[in-house]
């Protein structure tokens, strides 16, 4: 009688989970990927190279794993073209006797780059015909049309295959400038004509994927064919491949170019401490917000030329083992056991039943220490909130049936966990079916980070270190040269000095806008009703949400924020 007394009163808890359940709203995950580009390592440092898709809020925590240990990144996340466009480009022009007709486009399209490209952005000159040729190193902007124009296009035979190799060997000899991204690009009518053989294609189709070099190419003529194998070359390398035609003029192209560039995204670790030391280690990134994961992607780099590769880390090495990251790090990067995910959830009503006979027997002086499983589950939920929250979703979708059933699925097992919980902390009392408690357990366990204690809306998902962002503007919009922010709070911009961004013309008031960070997206807000102020042309109304490199415009002076 007592044993189905106790059922019934499971049974009632879990209809009244399932309930709850449906009212609690599910938090909603973005089906965000991460393409990681490149990777290598520069003076014991790791830089990764990434395209982010469809992520919704701003990173906040990126982890790099390799083998057993976890580093967090060293260096901020940030877009190839906030960073200053840190790339090296080798133009590598076919200089047969085919491409005359090419020589105005081929002109337009480097001078194109060269313009689209930011400061940090250095050229390298190239001809290839029966042999590969430097033309120039080191050259800019200003001074790459010279060379360029120079080049004779009168060879015979095109070593295309041959060239691209020694391209690359001749990046692996060359000495890196720090965080880099270096690309070959290929300009050519596609056309390989090689009587020695040279390199195989398969085998210079294998070398560009592993190599830390991109490739891209621009195809000029008709030679379909001739042009798709380029195009597999440089899909391979994940480049770009682009062929140039009325409807794809050189200059779009080149700034499409430049600008898949400065899309990616750019961070380093440094790996101090690091015991892998083989050329080919593989190498996981997890990108999260405030504890809630976003994404993850997979590299691979050559970690032999590390100082300490080899070396098992000692105290202080700077290394953290998986699991156990160092300075409040994002969240575990070892996928959570699903024993241990689901151990409150599966316990049997039988084994609830008899442990607790047991515990009246034993006088009830079971304690929480006695349950240190229990205990370590309770402290997760309650310190890192959300971030267990997004690993539950992410567990409930690989092993569920999919999409929201998974998630709600795995928000059920959260809250009749929580009650369990509960439940165990009662045994023993005289009256356990107290609902408060199972209320406030619930909470505790579901809670994101910004729940706990009363904080203002605007700051709930503020990012550790906040967000760095950097100014553009024409000349005599600013009134200083200061071009680097980070939005940890709020920025305003206008005309008083006590701005962050201060504008120059006596028509802007004092303070004109704000931008803030809100339940993860940054917004922009006008700051009164007399002040024009336009967003991408149009005039901004309330609060919006912006983006980066949105257009910002206050009494007709622009400027634009890259985050």
């Amino acid at each position: 009688m007592e044993k189905r007394k106790k059922r019934t009163r499971y049974a009632r808890f879990g209809v009244f989970a399932l309930l709850l359940s449906m009212l609690v709203p599910l938090p909603a995950f973005a089906a965000g990927s991460a393409n990681v580009v490149r990777t290598f390592v520069y003076e014991n440092n790791l830089y990764t190279y990434v395209e982010l898709n469809e992520i919704e809020r701003p990173v906040t925590q990126v982890e790099a794993k390799i083998g057993g240990q976890s580093f967090s990144a060293s260096g901020r996340l940030e877009t190839v073209r906030q960073a200053g466009y840190p790339i090296t480009y080798l133009l590598l022009v076919d200089n047969s006797n085919s491409m005359p007709p090419f020589r105005e486009q081929l002109l337009e399209f480097c001078q194109g780059l060269s313009e689209a490209s930011g400061e940090n952005t250095r050229f390298v000159l190239a001809a290839f015909g029966e042999e590969f040729q430097i033309l120039d190193e080191g050259l800019t902007a200003e001074t790459l049309e010279g060379p360029l124009s120079e080049i004779p296009l009168d060879e015979t035979e095109t070593h295309l295959h041959r060239s691209i190799d020694e391209a690359l060997d001749y990046f692996e000899g060359l000495p890196r400038n720090g965080n880099e991204l270096r690309a070959v690009v290929v300009l050519t009518d596609g056309v390989q004509y090689d009587p020695l053989g040279g390199v195989s294609y398969e085998e210079l189709l294998e070398r560009v994927r592993h190599s830390d070099v991109m490739l891209h190419s621009v195809g000029f003529g008709s030679d379909s064919e001739a042009l798709d194998s380029l195009g597999q070359l440089s899909e391979a390398s994940d480049g770009t491949h682009q062929v140039l035609s009325q409807s794809l003029p050189p200059k779009e192209a080149s700034e499409a170019l430049s600008d898949a560039g400065g899309r990616l995204m750019v961070t380093s670790f440094d790996l101090t401490g690091c015991s892998a030391g083989g050329q080919a280690e593989e190498i996981s990134f997890t990108f999260a917000a405030n504890g809630t994961l976003l994404c993850r992607g997979v590299g691979e780099a050559d970690l032999s030329a590390l100082s300490n590769a080899g070396e098992v880390p000692g105290e202080g090495a700077g290394a953290e083992t998986a699991g156990e990251p160092s300075g409040g790090a994002l969240i575990e990067t070892e996928e959570p056991s699903e024993g241990a995910e689901a151990e409150p959830a599966e316990e049997t009503l039988e084994e609830e039943t008899q442990e607790e006979e047991t515990a009246k027997e034993e006088g009830s002086e079971e304690t929480l220490e006695e349950k240190p499983e229990e205990t370590a589950n309770e402290t997760a939920d309650e310190t890192t909130g959300g971030e267990a929250a997004g690993e539950r979703t992410e567990e409930g979708q690989k092993t569920g049936t999919g999409g929201m059933l998974a998630a709600a699925a795995a928000a059920v097992a959260v809250i009749i966990a929580a009650i369990l919980i509960v439940l165990k902390r009662g045994k023993g009392q005289k009256n356990p079916e107290v609902s408060e408690p199972s209320a406030v357990d619930m909470e505790d366990s579901a809670a994101s980070p910004e729940t706990a204690g009363e904080k203002d809306p605007a700051s709930a998902f503020q990012p550790a270190g906040g967000i760095y962002m950097r100014v553009e503007a024409k000349e005599g919009v600013l009134s200083s040269e200061k071009s680097e922010l980070t939005l940890d709070h709020e920025l305003t911009a206008g005309r008083d000095p006590s701005c962050d961004i201060v504008l120059l013309s006596e028509e802007i008031p004092p303070k004109a806008v704000r931008i803030f960070i809100g339940d993860g997206p940054v917004y922009i807000e006008a700051l009164g009703s007399k002040e024009t102020v336009m967003l991408n042309g149009n005039a901004l109304q309330g609060t919006q949400r912006l983006y980066s490199g949105d257009r910002i415009a206050v009494c007709g002076q622009e400027f634009r924020l890259f985050f």
